[in-house]
């Protein structure tokens, strides 16, 4: 009788576990309105939505190579490890969406690596024109990295005359190398809003580690996408949403 009335209060209690959870959902979801919503599997998504664009150093323009369930920036068919140690420099891929956003929202993408790094998620407030004029092409712009060692935030600069540079705007380095893992699925949640004082501030959140950045050249609008380069990287969806008001 004892066990039976125990096994009844389990049930009655993980039953308002899950009740919880799923009205905790529900809150988050009706919270959030959807702007995007792209899974990158064969045949699920629609590459007219996106554009490539050329990193500014680079003297190539790499587009996403499709697998069955997810796209990957282009790299030789050798071992991991030698794509990022041997041809880092030539594996770059990106592309951004042909709409803008406003601050407010928030872009996430769910990623992965072979080996140790940096599937990334961009913004850019414009974007410019290889010198050439044949490319679009990332000029200012701040690229959010995740890799095994944590997340990186790089601002990026353009100057007509100089060509590109960059700084380490803001990093969270995880006090254990590898926690976040290769092979593995990862989402990355980047969200520009103003705080409380009126500045723009950047929240970048990967699993439980969240870092915050506030920078007054943040963009109020900006087109947003994705990146790969330092090696063979995997991207398996990509989202915007913001806030209800």
């Amino acid at each position: 009788m004892i066990r039976s009335l125990c096994g009844r209060r389990l049930r009655h209690s993980f039953s308002i576990l899950l009740a919880l959870a799923a009205a905790t959902a529900i809150a988050q979801t009706e919270d959030a309105a959807v702007d995007v919503a792209v899974e990158f599997a064969r045949g699920k998504w629609n590459p007219d939505g996106w554009q490539i664009v050329k990193g500014p150093r680079c003297e190539y323009c790499h587009g996403f190579t499709q697998r069955d369930g997810w796209i990957e920036n282009e790299c030789p068919d050798v071992s991991p490890e030698e794509v990022h140690r041997k041809h880092s420099d030539a594996v770059y891929s990106g592309m951004v969406m042909k709409r803008q956003f406003r601050s407010g929202a928030t872009v996430s993408s769910t990623m992965g690596w072979d080996y140790r790094m940096a599937p990334l998620i961009v913004i850019a407030p414009e974007l410019g024109r290889s010198r050439d004029g044949k490319h679009l092409e990332l000029h200012d712009h701040w690229e959010i990295v995740i890799y095994d060692r944590g997340i990186n935030v790089w601002r990026h600069f353009w100057n007509a005359e100089k060509g590109p540079s960059h700084i380490k705007a803001a990093s969270l380095k995880l006090e254990e190398p590898h926690l976040f893992r290769a092979n593995v699925r990862h989402e990355l949640k980047v969200t520009l809003s103003r705080n409380r004082k009126g500045h723009m501030e950047m929240t970048c959140s990967c699993g439980p580690y969240t870092l915050q950045y506030v920078d007054k050249n943040l963009p109020e609008t900006f087109y947003a996408g994705i990146l790969g380069c330092e090696g063979r990287n995997f991207f398996y969806d990509f989202k915007v949403t913001h806030k209800r008001r």
